[in-house]
């Protein structure tokens, strides 16, 4: 689990200049504290989305893929199907 972004990067795609991408981890969790976003729920008894974290997550995955990250290589973990659903939504 010690693995950086620069060695899933190919080298031609490594963009030297930006600081902490040679050491930017694999594993990447967001603080979402505050970037207005409320977990919503369609009912009663329905899974829950969050708006505000679909759209950090999306950001951060599309600024990795503008690094030349292979969309097979990134995963975003969600606790909630309609989250998911969601994350599937704006992906596309």
């Amino acid at each position: 689990a010690r693995h950086t972004l620069a060695q899933l990067l190919p080298p031609a795609r490594l963009e030297r200049d930006e600081g902490d991408q040679e050491t930017l981890p694999v594993l990447y969790l967001i603080d979402t504290t505050g970037c207005d976003g409320f977990e919503e729920t369609g009912g009663e008894g329905e899974s829950k989305w969050n708006e505000g974290e679909a759209h950090v997550a999306i950001a951060h995955a599309q600024g990795l893929l503008s690094k030349g990250l292979a969309a097979a290589d990134i995963g975003i973990i969600a606790p909630y199907a309609a989250q998911v659903a969601r994350l599937r939504e704006l992906r596309a």
